[in-house]
């Protein structure tokens, strides 16, 4: 399994593809907006 802990500081949208070219099974971001997240289409667990 690939987990990845990644701190966007608020540009999530442009790293976003850095992230999934890892291919990972989970991602914890940190400093990224909620709205980015959405945005980007990304499945979203709330806290």
């Amino acid at each position: 399994m690939r987990m990845i802990s990644w701190n966007c500081q608020m540009a999530f949208a442009t790293k976003q593809e850095s992230i999934l070219a890892l291919h990972p099974d989970v991602v914890l971001l940190q400093e990224c907006s909620e709205r980015h997240i959405k945005e980007s289409g990304a499945p979203l667990i709330p806290n």
